[in-house]
């Protein structure tokens, strides 16, 4: 579709408009001042001349003068705030969805969780009454649910922001949606196109010839078992998929990649980008060993339960930082009847790392580690072993006191 920017700058110019405009909340002062000043001055002049033909003169002059000054002065003093009026903001993108009609405006907003938590309800608000109200506009929202904070309740049952379900519907959660354990087929046939797709571009790039990209990672991998690994070791996070990646083609080198291999990078990215970012925090380095001492070391799974009523600052914290994953949000245990739990599974090189430090009491180091060749096997989450593993954080918190 040709666009005629001409025409279509007006719609944008207004769309920027209403949403920059600014004034300046604050007192307004007005000060006035008047000024009159006059002034006179009489002068007499007399003259006699003797001669052969007497003369007289005689003069007399005046002079009066007056000046008047008024001033008006108004000063505003106050904060520059932006001020959106919603109804005229409204028009305006009304106008532009208009414009673009039948094709759809996409709204794309990322990192929604970076923003202050007291933010976030007013500026869901802005985005509820702006544009959800154009048939032909689609907002998405990336954000992590639990640092969220979309909707403000007032005290007559209206609220700011936007409603769950009523006014925005939540259509996937990446997390659930990429896991291994979820969905073996669907997450294995994303990060094989997800790395074909990178590959193929840059050959392209640099003017190699890999042939079918299908191809490429039976070349890339020696097995195909290797590669589900690989995916394992992801943990449905391409971004962790692309680091393991790139820390084993530098291991392996000019060779295909090998299990050994994938797994002493998945232990390297782990200590290297997660650990060392969780250290910082001794809470966070504290329970974390802890979770993993208690779960893999006495336990021996990778997984455990939390009460879906608990909740913890530090247990989030270990989510964002990847080193907990959630495999299920609603879960039983045999054990305590009519309780819901989310499952939380340990990231794969929490296990690898428990591994090189020999706190493994499953006996499954199969070589000396050496951070270059490492060899082992990262258990399964077998739902019989980790459904009666209900982590009791009032004793980890009664340990350190």
């Amino acid at each position: 579709m040709n666009w005629n920017l001409s025409a279509a700058a007006p719609h944008l110019d207004a769309f920027v408009q209403a949403i920059s405009e600014v004034r300046v909340v604050g007192t307004v002062e007005t000060e006035n001042s008047y000024q009159k000043s006059s002034s006179a001055k009489s002068t007499t002049s007399g003259e006699i001349s003797l001669s052969k033909e007497p003369s007289a003169k005689i003069g007399a002059a005046d002079e009066a003068g007056s000046s008047e000054t008024a001033n008006l002065k108004t000063a505003q003093k106050g904060v520059e705030s932006t001020w959106i009026d919603f109804n005229y903001l409204n028009q305006k993108v009304r106008a532009l969805s208009d414009f673009v009609r039948p094709k759809r405006i996409w709204i794309l907003i990322d990192e929604w969780s970076t923003i202050p938590p007291d933010l976030q309800p007013f500026l869901a608000d802005l985005l509820r009454r702006t544009f959800f109200t154009s048939q032909n506009i689609s907002v998405k929202i990336a954000a992590i649910e639990h640092r969220s904070v979309v909707k403000l309740d007032r005290q007559d049952t209206s609220y700011i922001g936007f409603e769950l379900g009523a006014d925005i519907h939540p259509a996937i959660n990446l997390d659930d949606y990429l896991v291994f354990d979820n969905n073996e087929g669907r997450a294995t046939e994303f990060f094989r196109h997800l790395i074909s797709n990178h590959c193929a571009n840059i050959a392209k790039t640099l003017d190699v010839d890999l042939g079918v990209s299908s191809g490429i990672i039976g070349k890339a991998f020696t097995q195909q078992n290797v590669f589900t690994e690989f995916v394992r070791a992801s943990e449905g996070v391409p971004r962790d998929a692309m680091h393991i990646l790139a820390l084993a083609a530098q291991k392996a080198n000019e060779t295909a990649i090998t299990m050994p291999t994938l797994r002493a990078a998945a232990l390297v990215f782990f200590q290297q980008d997660k650990y060392s970012a969780i250290q910082s925090n001794p809470a966070n380095r504290d329970l974390l060993d802890w979770i993993r001492d208690e779960v893999i070391g006495k336990r021996r799974t990778r997984a455990f339960l939390l009460p879906v009523n608990v909740k913890d600052d530090t247990i989030d914290r270990l989510f964002d930082r990847r080193a907990l994953h959630i495999k299920s949000r609603s879960m039983s245990s045999p054990h305590r009847a009519g309780e819901r739990f989310i499952v939380y599974k340990l990231d794969y090189g929490t296990y690898a790392d428990l591994v090189n430090t020999n706190k493994s009491k499953t006996g499954m180091l199969l070589a000396d580690v050496d951070d270059v060749y490492v060899d082992f096997d990262v258990p399964d989450d077998d739902g019989r072993s980790y459904r009666r593993a209900v982590l009791d954080l009032e004793a980890f918190h009664a340990s350190r006191r």
